[in-house]
């Protein structure tokens, strides 16, 4: 998985390709032709300038719009301001990949990545647009240090009709999540020994593969946990129930054990002993699995 730095995406698809090496690369900068050149037919791999699946569907959906409707706000001056974090060194992949469809829209020849504005200073991003709604939102001062605040906006020739686009995304949950669906996606195509092939994230969307939103446990399991765990037969930490939930998905592939023994070494001696019968296919008494019932959720 890299996320690296816009001087690194060159030397690195090279070292991958070289070396057979499957990887999912949201780095964005370097040169891009060149990047596709080395890896097509060399490897699988997912390359895409965003992770975040809605923003994915997003331009996905304005790719579509501005190959059917293609001048569709002829006369309309396309306006898009990026804002991130100080450290990102490069213009936005995502702001640039939109922007190119938007300007298919409004009809801009000239419209090139040059044209995006760049917001890299504190002052400027905490400031936002201001009351004229113009440019990025006004970034929190918690949301500093990672974020991604676009807005695309067409202004009608005498200004009195505009339309906006803005995606506001502070820190990194909604990138990682992506990223761990284009893993499993690329890891079931390699496993298929087919040609290798450069996927992108509409590939995992249109595949199904978006699957990392789903929790390890439920909102009914968590009620339930809850309820167990209020019993007076015993209590578990909030360390020890997340402990088991990710013990027991990774041993056993599963969230709800029936006689699975990764409870076993948890709980007190009631809940342990509990857990033990079930095991073993003895019944227990009423009291004793209360404990046990919330060992198994745990």
């Amino acid at each position: 998985v890299d996320y690296t730095h816009p001087s690194a995406v060159n030397g690195n698809a090279e070292w991958y390709a070289a070396n057979k090496f499957p990887f999912v690369m949201g780095t964005t900068g370097g040169d891009r032709e060149a990047l596709l050149e080395t890896v097509t037919g060399a490897v699988d791999c997912v390359i895409a300038p965003n992770m975040a699946k809605q923003i994915v569907a997003l331009q996905a959906a304005l790719e579509k719009l501005a190959a059917d409707f293609p001048g569709a706000f002829s006369g309309y001056n396309l306006r898009v301001v990026e804002s991130h974090q100080s450290t990102k060194a490069d213009t936005s992949g995502t702001a640039k990949a939109i922007s190119a469809d938007l300007a298919k829209l409004t009809g801009e020849t000239g419209w090139t990545d040059d044209s995006i504005e760049r917001v890299r200073h504190t002052s400027e991003q905490l400031a936002g647009g201001g009351p004229s709604h113009t440019g990025v939102s006004p970034v929190p001062e918690e949301a500093l240090g990672g974020h991604a605040y676009h807005t695309y906006s067409m202004v009608s020739a005498d200004k009195k009709v505009e339309f906006q686009i803005r995606h506001n995304v502070q820190g990194r949950t909604t990138y990682a999540e992506g990223t761990v669906d284009a893993v499993m996606f690329l890891a079931e195509r390699v496993a298929k020994g087919d040609k290798p092939k450069v996927f992108n994230m509409v590939d995992v969307l249109q595949a199904g593969a978006m699957q990392a939103l789903k929790k390890l446990v439920t909102a009914e399991d968590m009620r339930a946990a809850n309820y167990w765990r209020r019993r007076d037969s015993f209590a578990l930490s909030e360390r020890s129930l997340l402990m088991g939930c990710v013990s027991c998905m990774t041993s056993h592939g599963h969230v709800r054990p029936t006689r699975c023994k990764c409870t076993l070494s948890r709980g007190p001696p009631e809940a342990r002993e509990t857990a033990s019968q079930h095991a073993r296919g003895e019944p227990t008494s009423p009291t004793s699995f209360d404990a046990g019932r919330a060992s198994y959720h745990a």
